[in-house]
């Protein structure tokens, strides 16, 4: 599942994150152009997630699983 398409600088319509050590998280609000939800054992995972210094510059390619 992927989030509705994003321009600009919009935010994603996540309503917060607790991800906090996401490249993405900027004080609980994620800033990922989009996301993508997977699922492992019954709950929902952002597969977006990638923590701060493991991802290579700034492309918008999934990183491991984090929960939501």
């Amino acid at each position: 599942m992927t989030q509705n398409n994003m321009s600009g600088n919009e935010m994603s319509m996540v309503a917060s994150c607790d991800a906090t050590d996401c490249r993405y998280n900027q004080e609980r609000q994620c800033h990922a152009g989009q996301i993508q939800v997977g699922s492992q054992g019954g709950m929902a995972q952002c597969m977006t997630y990638d923590p701060q210094g493991e991802g290579s510059g700034m492309s918008d390619q999934p990183g491991r699983g984090s929960d939501m």
